[in-house]
């Protein structure tokens, strides 16, 4: 092998290697975004549910009372 056939057969290994690596950082960082987002999300979702569910029973009960009286 002459030296410009091993000079293009290392780039092209240099390339693959890299090509691979920024694929795994790549992975790495959408991994860490979409736990991010759960992590922020699912509380918040609780959350919502809770203050949903409380503002259906504070707008329940006036309208029972209404009945009772």
């Amino acid at each position: 092998m002459d030296q410009a056939a091993a000079g293009r057969a290392a780039t092209s290994l240099l390339g693959k290697a890299v090509s691979g690596q920024a694929t795994v950082i790549a992975f790495d960082t959408a991994f860490y975004t979409v736990a991010l987002l759960f992590v922020v999300a699912a509380p918040l979702l609780v959350g919502i549910k809770i203050g949903l569910s409380r503002h259906a029973k504070a707008r329940s009960h006036p309208a029972e009372r209404g009945m009772r009286e």
